[in-house]
This record gives structure tokens, C-alpha cells and sequence, in this order.
């Protein structure tokens, strides 16, 4: 489990780990750190399906597997 804080959060408690890397992948990092090089699957729901954060658990011996949900775009109205 992680809290959540807001902008607010204090300065001196300086940066979150793997926060250069953005903040899903961060999160996605901190919270598979028990398993890394185990070499499990780890299933991702689409809110975390993001390209960098599957290559980053790769190189941490974890592969991944994500559910995206189609999006259907048209340029024809009513369709």
C-alpha cells in the first residue's frame, strides 16, 4: 500500500523513488520490488499499461502482460 499525498506535500521530504520516471512507473516500480528478478508475470490494468514502465519491470526480471481497452475512433458522425 502506498498514500497518496497532494501538491502540498512537504519539500524536505525530498522526491519519490523512480519519480524521474514518471509517476505511474514509479508507482509500478515501488510497488513489484518484492518480486523483482523472480521472473513472475505481472498483469497490468490499462490505467498502468504504459510502454516504459513494461520495459522497466523487463529489466528488472518481471514480465508483464496488460489489459487495453479498444478505443474505436471515426470521422463519420453517428457511427
Amino acid at each position: 500500500m502506498e498514500m497518496v499525498e497532494g501538491k502540498g506535500r512537504a519539500k524536505d521530504l525530498g522526491k519519490m523513488e523512480f519519480e524521474s520516471l514518471g509517476k505511474t512507473v514509479g508507482l509500478l516500480l515501488r510497488m513489484t520490488r518484492p518480486i523483482w528478478n523472480t521472473g513472475r508475470v505481472v498483469i497490468l490494468d490499462s490505467g498502468f499499461c504504459v510502454l516504459s514502465g513494461i520495459v522497466e519491470l523487463a529489466k528488472r526480471g518481471l514480465h508483464s502482460g496488460a489489459l487495453i481497452k479498444k478505443r474505436q475512433y471515426s470521422g463519420r458522425s453517428g457511427s
